[in-house]
Formats: structure tokens, sequence, C-alpha cells
């Protein structure tokens, strides 16, 4: 059967072990689904290819994607699109004209599951042509500081197009923030600011993001703008995670 290779590895993912099913390895899943590690490992690349599996940044394993998600938009009550369009809805009043997106580091891009203009007309991104560089997005920015350089190397498949120095500040940095910020380096007339979003089970699940025309004035009035949305990102990623059930570690 031509996908069934494909079936075996999304059967095993659809486990009852959490709601959000459960995360392999690529060794782990290949023992149970009999087949050679090489062979899951290009089976897992086909379907993050297309969005039916996400690669957690920090395990590196393997779990059910968004597209499976998108793929029951209009049937399944209460779904994670459903929280992510009423958090932006909510979050679009504060931000003076940006829109927003919500997005999954794929491969060496940032993919936009939902997206919004930015005079807040909603729409439903494709899968397969809304795909940016994520070094040169604030969305992606913020997934990415999250990975170690082994990490990096994988995911641009050597180093990352950036010297390791301009990467490494950047990403301290917007860890030590808990937003990210890009302003002119995807394109010289955009900027952007995102937040990581984090699941029920207290992995990353995507970065809710702000973009939008370049700010006017100087270059520490449009600093200083951007810290602020970068600010209300965050807040607004923390409520989103919320929704999903996620709950911050008591601090102590």
């Amino acid at each position: 059967m031509v996908f069934a290779r494909e079936l075996a590895l999304l059967e095993l993912l659809s486990g009852t072990a959490g709601p959000q099913g459960i995360s392999l390895g690529v060794s782990r899943a290949a023992t149970l689904a009999d087949m050679s590690k090489a062979q899951a490992s290009r089976t897992f690349a086909s379907l993050e290819a297309e969005g039916l599996v996400i690669r957690d940044p920090q395990t590196r394993e393997y779990r059910l994607g968004w597209r499976l998600g998108a793929l029951l938009i209009d049937t399944k009550p209460q779904r994670t699109l459903e929280k992510v369009q009423d958090r932006i809805d909510r979050l679009l009043p504060l931000t003076g004209g940006f829109g927003a997106s919500f997005a999954v580091l794929r491969g060496d891009e940032v993919l936009i599951v939902y997206g919004t203009s930015p005079n807040g007309v909603h729409r439903k991104l494709s899968w397969d042509r809304k795909t940016f560089p994520s070094h040169k997005t604030a969305g992606g920015r913020v997934l990415l500081a999250t990975l170690d350089e082994e990490a990096l190397e994988e995911v641009f498949g050597g180093p990352a197009p950036e010297s390791v120095g301009e990467l490494t500040t950047s990403f301290a940095r917007t860890r030590e923030l808990g937003y990210s910020i890009s302003d002119g380096e995807f394109h010289p007339e955009q900027c952007g600011v995102a937040a990581l979003v984090w699941g029920e089970d207290g992995r990353i699940v995507g970065s809710l993001a702000l973009q939008g025309a370049q700010l006017e004035g100087s270059r520490d009035e449009r600093e200083a703008e951007l810290h602020r949305l970068g600010a209300e990102v965050a807040r607004a990623a923390d409520e989103l995670s919320h929704d999903l059930g996620w709950e911050r570690a008591p601090v102590g």
C-alpha cells in the first residue's frame, strides 16, 4: 500500500497517552512500526513537509501536526485554531493596525497556520505557499531561540545563515525579553514582534506574532514602540497558552 508507512506512524502518534496524542522519536517509532530507522526518518520528513506532524525542537520527538486540526476546522468543537482566532481578535485592537499570525517551524522556514491582514480581515493561509525564512521573521526567531547549536545546525542543514555570534546575541536577548523583534530584516519596510505559545503538555506549539509596516520616527522611538508591542504579544501568547490548557510553573 502506497501510504502504509505514513498511516502507521500517524496511527502511533494518535495514541491515547494524552489529549494531544503521544510523541515519539525516530528510533522508537521505527521499532513500534516495524520499519528501519531510515524508513521512519524519511517518512516523518515527508509528513512534516505537509504539516501532518511536528518535530518538537527540544525533545526531537514527533507528534501530530497542525494540518490535521485544520482539516477538521469546520467540525471539531473547541478546536485549537478557534482559540487562536479568538485570542487574535482580542489582541488586534491594541496593536494600531498591525496584522497577527500563528506559526510553526517547518524545517528552516516558519509556516503560517492562521493569520490576519494588517486591516484585521481574517484569512486561512495556504499550507504550501505561506512560508518565510525563520531567521528573518519575529515568529521564526522566537522559535529558533529555544534551540541549542546542534538543533540549529539540524534545522538549517549546517551552520545557520547568520554568524553564530549574531544569532547567540539575538536569541539570548529574545529569551531574556520573552519575545522577539524583527525590524527590516525580512523586508526593509516591515517589522514584527512574536512570543511563544505553549500547549497543555508544557511543550511549545508555535508562535504568536504581530507584523506590519515599519514604524515611523527615530530608531529609539521605533524600538520603544516595538517593545510595547512585544509586551502585548507576550501577554496575549501567555493567555493563548492558558486557553490551550498550559499552566505556568510556580516560581521558587
